[in-house]
């Protein structure tokens, strides 16, 4: 399997799941997932130091990243994207930097588990879409952080021409994109985004220190 010319290789990782999330219990079912989710990566260190990783599953969910070879140390650039159900998201050729990426991360790692929604996620596909987007970016009246936590796009430039929300209930995740005026869905499950957006933020994290160290 190739992803932007990179041969995968499936592997099992593990990631420390905390006991409780801003002081109230992580969701029991959310756990089983995140623990046994296989993911496909691949890891190769260049003579100047470049990592080229994918997490998670294209086929399903997936964030792929790279660094440049001159990366510029703490700034790292390079590139990143989605993958979601074999689709690319996000304009991974044309490059950023992965430390403005890094900072978006947290704020959709403190939602993970909280995007749960009755009403909503028995809405159809564009009536969904219109409902969130209308309430973040239109002249809806509601409290814009009581929606934030649907929309999972790093508020980079590479995702700018993209807008993705997702809606989940305790047996399936929807992903709803738009581009191009085109809106799209995917469908995948329960806590597989989360998983994979919490160990992306872990490795990049990792790499910003050991700059941030040098």
């Amino acid at each position: 399997m190739k992803i932007h010319g990179t041969v995968l290789v499936q592997t099992v990782e593990y990631i420390d799941i905390p006991e409780t999330t801003q002081g109230q219990p992580v969701v029991v079912e959310l756990l089983r997932n995140w623990i046994l989710f296989p993911l496909l990566y691949e890891e190769r260190l260049g003579n100047k130091g470049g990592v080229s990783m994918i997490i998670g599953k294209p086929s399903r969910f997936a964030v792929e990243f790279e660094l440049n070879d001159k990366y510029g140390g703490a700034w790292l650039f390079g590139k990143f994207c989605y993958w979601i159900c074999d689709v690319c998201i996000g304009k991974y050729e044309d490059g950023t930097t992965l430390r403005d990426i890094l900072a978006c991360m947290p704020w959709m790692i403190h939602d993970n588990g909280n995007r749960r929604h009755h009403e909503l996620f028995l809405m159809e596909t564009e009536e969904l879409y219109k409902k969130i987007d209308n309430a973040l970016y239109g002249d809806g009246d509601s409290a814009e952080e009581e929606w934030a936590r649907f929309e999972i796009k790093p508020l980079v430039d590479v995702f700018d021409d993209w807008k993705i929300y997702l809606v989940e209930n305790d047996e399936e995740t929807r992903i709803i994109t738009q581009n191009q005026d085109c809106i799209r869905e995917y469908k995948i499950s329960p806590g597989e985004f989360d998983y994979a957006i919490r160990l992306a933020y872990n490795k990049l994290n990792d790499l910003y220190e050991k700059e941030e160290n040098v």
